[in-house]
């Protein structure tokens, strides 16, 4: 959930993605995989200044720019799905814990991607 401060950016990322430009901008194809907090009774807010339950109104609009899983967990699918998608020249963004990242770019392998060329990985 503390990933939920960037869905501001993300939906107004896709937002630039969608208008024509001379050069692509922002993102032309999004998707998200969303979490639950790990505890059910954990109350606490990791960022008390965003508001709580702000997340899923941001996630709402976003549904309607890119692709949002809920509770689902990355598979070769989705990867292929993605890939399919995808306008060249084109990168893919990243941003998990080590181990989903690892997953993520052995599963952009498996699908031919040219993860050594076209992966950017952020470690969060």
């Amino acid at each position: 959930e503390s990933r939920g401060l960037l869905l501001e950016d993300i939906k107004d990322w896709c937002d630039e993605g969608k208008k024509p430009h001379p050069k692509f901008r922002g993102l032309r194809n999004c998707t998200i995989l969303v979490t639950t907090r790990g505890t059910a009774g954990d109350n606490t807010v990791p960022f008390p200044a965003f508001p709580k339950n702000s997340h899923e109104v941001i996630l709402r609009e976003l549904e309607s720019r890119a692709t949002v899983h809920r509770s689902r967990r990355l598979d070769k699918q989705m990867i292929a799905e993605s890939v399919g998608r995808m306008v060249e020249p084109c990168r893919v963004v990243v941003s998990g814990p080590d181990s989903f990242n690892q997953a993520a770019r052995k599963l952009l392998e498996e699908c031919d991607f040219a993860t050594s060329s076209q992966l950017t990985v952020l470690s969060a």
